[in-house]
């Protein structure tokens, strides 16, 4: 989690991944759909890891002011707020790949199975 001057950034990780209900009946990987400044939503959800129930916060892509598919996932260690983060609204940064200008930020699709950052740009409620 960082600081942007719009407000607080995070990362999605996982936007390349099409498995835990990241694809549907219309994009075989939903993540692959994310554009810069494109909303998404988070949802505090449950899923099945390796058999076993785990929650998590699955990030939603908002299209005509509903969510639609689930494009990833904020990193596990924001877990301990995800009261504060459920229902919040962000918007897409940044996505980033091969061409990124930072040498860390350049890794962390390869690391994470895709990853863009996004700022929340929702009140608190």
């Amino acid at each position: 989690m960082a600081f942007h001057p719009s407000g607080i950034t995070l990362d999605i990780v996982g936007i390349n991944a099409n498995d835990q209900g990241r694809s549907c009946e219309i994009h075989k990987c939903c993540g692959a759909v994310l554009e810069v400044d494109m909303v998404i939503r988070l949802r505090t959800i449950q899923i099945l890891v390796n058999g076993k129930e785990e929650t998590a916060i699955a990030a939603y892509r908002v299209s005509g002011g509903v969510d639609s598919c689930r494009v990833g996932f904020a990193r596990r260690h924001l877990l301990k707020y995800k009261d504060d983060y459920d229902a919040r609204l962000a918007q897409v940064l940044e996505i980033f790949n091969d061409t990124t200008e930072n040498p860390s930020d350049r890794m962390k699709p390869h690391r994470n199975r895709g990853c863009c950052q996004v700022v929340l740009i929702e009140a608190e409620y």
